[in-house]
């Protein structure tokens, strides 16, 4: 009977601890899910903000073109066009780097129709800079109308799937971090209850060692 009392503790024991070892690990597995998907979600925010300095560097070599000349604004060691040029090289480095395993079908999808707006929206800069080298009044109107107009249209697509694609990875984010802290809540719960469960075994097996011990020398001094 004194050997029951040691294998009930050492059974406990390996209870606890198994169930331990697998809630660590599913919180491990969801963590881990969490990580990816964060680092897929800074990508993405990096883009946001790459997107708007191009934007904004076109704009305003656009403006150069009016302000000073055509030929001027577009030269590539010009301010602003160096600085559209610049971003855009470092848009296209971000794009190459997004963690593509992150994304789940649908976001690859989302993120596949970005790439695509982007080089259709370099592609139409492409034309602009032509349009701007011919240094005429009506070439640089028509460098101005592709501006706001399919190069503009192009870049809207490419803020909205942005935003898409960032809400997803937001609302799994979330979710990744709900699932890891309810694992680890559970994991814990789980312990403490094998815990008190095994103690409360061992405590029914040493009592009836105890009766079984103490029984008959109660009996031999009636």
């Amino acid at each position: 009977m004194i050997a029951a009392v040691g294998a009930m503790g050492i059974v406990a024991a390996l209870v606890v601890g198994g169930l331990a070892l697998q809630g660590l690990q599913d919180a491990g597995e969801a963590r881990r899910t969490t990580g990816s998907v964060g680092a897929a979600l800074s990508h993405v925010q990096e883009m946001e903000y790459r997107g708007a300095d191009i934007s904004g560097w076109q704009v305003a070599y656009a403006w150069d073109a009016r302000r000073t000349t055509p030929l001027q604004a577009v030269d590539a060691s010009s301010g602003n066009r160096a600085g559209f040029l610049l971003s855009g090289e470092e848009l296209k480095k971000l794009l190459a780097d997004v963690p593509a395993s992150a994304l789940t079908p649908t976001e690859q999808e989302y993120f596949s129709a970005i790439v695509d707006a982007w080089e259709r929206f370099f592609q139409y800069d492409e034309q602009v800079v032509a349009l701007y080298r011919q240094n005429t009044s009506a070439s640089m109107d028509a460098a101005d109308d592709l501006i706001l107009g399919d190069s503009y249209d192009v870049f809207y697509e490419v803020l909205e799937e942005t935003a898409k694609l960032k809400e997803s990875l937001q609302q799994r984010e979330r979710e990744a971090t709900e699932a890891a802290d309810g694992q680890q809540s559970t994991t814990t719960f789980i312990m403490i209850a094998a815990t008190a469960l095994g103690a409360l075994l061992v405590l029914a097996v040493s009592v009836a060692v105890t009766r079984r011990i103490t029984r008959p020398l109660l009996g031999h001094v009636s």
